[in-house]
């Protein structure tokens, strides 16, 4: 060390951040990945494993949509009983209840699937919707590799592969809408009208948008919705829609509120928060309410401040959106992991305050650890979130007092001095 020279505090250097977060991933999912793979081919029932479940999970609802709407079934879609009797019969084998809790929207986006075998359908939905993912959160970066790792080894990338969901895809959404809300508007409104397939990711959008006055965006997202609407009036009719409102809607609201299992442990909302510290339904609509209430509070002063870069403004989004709704899982939090990998990866020589690596290390975690504190009756996700988005606003002061750009393509901006 030179003489006179400040000593290095290896705690406050996010280049241990990212090495923390990589060695954390790496020990996480090798392990995961190998028990759920070597457990699966060991003893895998052509596509189910031992204990009766479907390859991919609940790319089940997907891939049997899709069929049954290519033989013309879509109103019976909604119909939970109905609609697992055709499942159970286009896989040949009875299985657990899945149920399709999406609006009819959706089917058009996914049709093509029905045309490809089970097995291939996955491997074309995973790929694929994780590609779009990344390039979603890879444009304008500079250090790609880093940051492309990171996506590849966090937890939430794992438990969105396992459970064939559509965290990838929704998280493509959010991302490319933040990054493309400034500079062009009218394609940013087009990803946020697609993401009212999955409506309670996007609970904050019109605070943020009327927040930011873009009403181009909030335009085109409206005109987005409405066309994606008609598209599937005018191939299935009205029927489906009936249904939902009818049958699907109500029958996902009984499963948030009375739902046991692994739906229970998976959950890192206010609202499960409350269920699971016996607390009841009303009270965990109230404490969901509140959250909620703040959150909106803290997006819509973000997306006023023109000083403070869209960047930042949209990671402050994706941590407060995870508060805001009742209904959301470890398989949704691509699109936070994406905002925290781009933090450690633009910052590798940025100083980090007390309690900092701490917060980024248990939200990293989040979408496995929940699992974990759910399980043993102490849901601490919402403190976690909590936590993070108060580093978050800290940045914000820090952006404030460093007079930085007031706009830049990456979710955060460089710290001070930087």
């Amino acid at each position: 060390m030179t003489t006179g020279s400040a000593p290095r505090n290896i705690f406050r250097d996010t280049t241990l951040a990212w090495r923390v977060l990589a060695l954390i991933s790496v020990a996480l999912l090798l392990g995961l990945y190998v028990r759920h793979v070597y457990g699966y081919l060991a003893t895998a029932d052509g596509l189910f494993s031992a204990d009766g479940i479907p390859l991919g999970r609940d790319y089940v609802n997907v891939w049997t949509a899709a069929r049954i709407a290519l033989e013309g079934g879509v109103a019976d879609l909604a119909d939970p009983i109905r609609f697992h009797a055709l499942q159970e019969q286009l896989l040949g084998r009875p299985f657990e209840l899945h149920n399709w809790s999406y609006p009819p929207h959706l089917i058009p986006l996914i049709l093509g699937l029905g045309l490809l075998s089970y097995a291939w359908g996955f491997v074309a939905w995973s790929g694929g919707t994780f590609a779009i993912y990344a390039t979603a959160a890879l444009a304008g970066q500079p250090r790609k590799w880093p940051l492309v790792t990171l996506l590849l080894l966090a937890p939430s990338t794992f438990f969105n592969l396992i459970a064939g969901q559509n965290g990838f895809l929704t998280g493509a959404l959010l991302i490319g809408g933040l990054r493309l809300m400034d500079r062009r508007p009218g394609l940013a409104g087009i990803l946020f009208g697609l993401l009212t397939v999955k409506p309670q990711l996007g609970l904050l959008l019109p605070v943020a948008l009327v927040a930011a006055g873009a009403w181009r965006a909030i335009l085109s997202a409206a005109i987005t919705a409405a066309v994606m609407a008609g598209i599937s009036m005018a191939l299935f009719g009205i029927e489906p829609w009936i249904a939902y409102v009818q049958q699907a809607a109500p029958f996902q609201r009984a499963i948030l509120e009375h739902a046991e299992g692994s739906f229970v442990l998976m959950m890192p909302t206010p609202f499960m928060a409350a269920r699971l510290l016996g607390w009841g339904i009303t009270a965990g609509y109230w404490l969901s309410g509140v959250a909620g209430l703040a959150a909106a509070t803290i997006v819509f002063w973000s997306f006023r401040r023109t000083s403070l870069p869209n960047s930042l403004r949209g990671a402050i989004f994706l941590t407060a959106t995870l508060l805001a709704t009742p209904y959301a899982f470890n398989y949704d939090m691509p699109a936070l992991s994406a905002a925290l990998a781009t933090f450690v990866t633009l910052h590798l020589r940025a100083r980090l305050r007390p309690g900092e690596l701490l917060a980024l290390v248990a939200a990293w975690t989040l979408p496995l650890s929940v699992m974990m504190m759910n399980g043993n009756g102490l849901p601490a996700g919402p403190l976690i979130l909590a936590a993070m988005l108060a580093f978050l606003l800290l940045r914000v002061r820090d952006v404030a007092n460093s007079g930085a750009p007031t706009h830049t393509s990456n979710f955060l901006p460089a710290s001070p001095g930087h």
